[in-house]
């Protein structure tokens, strides 16, 4: 029994499954047959996205573990490897996020017009801030200062 809707063709009058970017089938429709009909499907893709998040959590823990050594080693700055660290461990989170958002449905392509109309606007508004972000990340990956460096300056 699928519980997902149910198209009836004008030729035959027999019911089709509904298409869907990963075939005929969605994650829930093939979830829901195997619980009962008393679940509503919006509990079953709730669960979903959450269970998408959590592994997506770990995922980056794990792959922040994994990777630490291998771009310490590389980089040789705690500063640039926590950087960097970080953001792999985002990114990671980014992607479990935009999985979870689709599994509930959002429409995916209004939401990125929306960020990009957004971050248009504060990149005006925010130009000079988000400069002194990126010298910040430049004089990261320059390496020229380290926590803990003691800096003179003439008077």
């Amino acid at each position: 029994m699928s519980r997902g809707l149910a198209i009836v063709t004008a030729q035959t009058g027999t019911p089709t499954s509904p298409t869907t970017p990963f075939g005929t089938a969605s994650a829930v429709d093939a979830v829901g047959e195997f619980l009962p009909p008393w679940i509503p499907p919006e509990a079953i893709q709730l669960v979903l996205a959450l269970l998408v998040l959590i592994v997506s959590y770990y995922v980056s823990k794990y792959g922040r573990q994994v990777f630490g050594r291998r771009i310490a080693r590389r980089f040789q700055r705690p500063s640039v490897t926590r950087t960097v660290l970080r953001s792999v461990q985002t990114l990671v989170l980014l992607v479990g996020v935009v999985v979870a958002l689709q599994i509930l449905g959002f429409p995916l392509g209004n939401l990125a017009l929306s960020v990009t109309v957004f971050s248009a606007v504060a990149g005006f508004v925010l130009a000079p801030i988000i400069g002194s972000v990126i010298n910040g990340v430049f004089i990261l990956s320059e390496q020229p200062y380290e926590i803990g460096d003691m800096i003179q300056l003439s008077e």
